[in-house]
């Protein structure tokens, strides 16, 4: 969760624990504190890995969290995960959900998947486990939230031949 102010600072809130699907995020007590707070954006991710949930319990709850922000005076988007290093099968079902959840809810969607991707192409973005993001990666999918947010491309870092490539 976000809170931006006219001169560009961020505060950040975070709610983040391994393994949290939608569902999860429905039950727990600090997400709908978190809610209540000062903060004007909602950004929801849940664990895209094996086990993950279905498609349609993550359209399903997805929709759930997505109307609670709302009805709270969020600003909502969801993030699209990274998959398991090197799993091509896996990132097409994760663009499938995702790009569904974004259009049928009307929220903007985090291209953090595709801008990881992208840039594991050259740059390992992964810990030894192939499905946590390294510091690298952890920074791409900070700068591809950045760069929703605040529609800014060049974040410190990376460098403009670097930059060009990674699909915001």
């Amino acid at each position: 969760i976000f809170k931006l102010n006219a001169d560009k600072e961020v505060e950040v809130g975070m709610i983040a624990r391994g393994g949290i699907t939608f569902a999860t995020h429905l039950t727990d007590p600090s997400v709908l504190f978190a809610l209540k707070q000062d903060y004007d954006i909602v950004v929801y991710q849940q664990a895209a890995h094996v086990p993950c949930p279905s498609k349609e319990e993550t359209l399903r709850d997805g929709k759930a969290l997505i109307e609670l922000a709302r009805k709270h005076g969020k600003d909502v988007y969801v993030l699209k995960p990274w998959p398991v290093q090197h799993d091509k099968e896996g990132f097409e079902t994760i663009r499938d959900i995702y790009t569904t959840l974004a259009k049928e809810n009307n929220v903007p969607i985090i291209e953090a998947g595709e801008a990881v991707v992208k840039v594991d192409e050259v740059y390992d973005c992964y810990l030894k486990d192939h499905e946590h993001l390294n510091q690298l990666g952890s920074y791409v999918e900070a700068c591809s939230i950045l760069h929703k947010l605040y529609n800014q491309r060049l974040f410190k870092g990376i460098t403009l031949s670097m930059y060009n490539e990674i699909p915001f």
